[in-house]
């Protein structure tokens, strides 16, 4: 891979990896339809659809980012990270901005999703519950890898 040309290599990372982060890091002046569109180049609208139906934020996809709350970004950074349908998925404290039951939604839809789609998941995560639901978890602490 580090022979490769860097057209080679962004299109390698576009169509393998899915990320969502801390911060939702959504475009301010799209819709959360747009965003996630956007992330895959206008292709899988019906996928995108599902994805907001099941995350339970299809009732607010035609709103920008401004005028949701904190917990509906985050929703909708994770349905921009899965509407390209990666292999590899990594999201850092995808329920930290998350009340306990849009946190039980998002941590099902997730490992479902890994399953269905035969994906691999690497998260970061300071909830216990939700680490141990992990194939595999590694703790950090201040001396390093435990």
């Amino acid at each position: 891979m580090s022979t490769a040309d860097p057209e080679a290599k962004s299109k390698l990372r576009k169509g393998l990896f899915g990320f969502a982060y801390q911060f939702h890091y959504l475009l301010d002046n799209l819709t959360v339809f747009e965003n996630c569109l956007a992330s895959c180049f206008g292709k899988n609208n019906r996928s995108i659809q599902k994805i907001l139906k099941d995350l339970e934020i299809a009732h607010i996809k035609d709103k920008f980012p401004s005028n949701i709350s904190g917990g509906e970004r985050q929703r909708a950074s994770i349905a921009r990270a899965l509407a390209a349908k990666p292999k590899i998925l990594i999201l850092d404290e995808p329920t930290g901005n998350l009340d306990q039951a849009n946190s039980s939604i998002i941590q099902d839809f997730i490992l479902n999703y890994a399953s269905k789609n035969r994906s691999l998941v690497i998260y970061a995560t300071h909830d216990i519950s939700f680490a141990k639901r992990a194939d595999k978890m590694l703790k950090i602490s201040d001396k390093g890898l435990v």
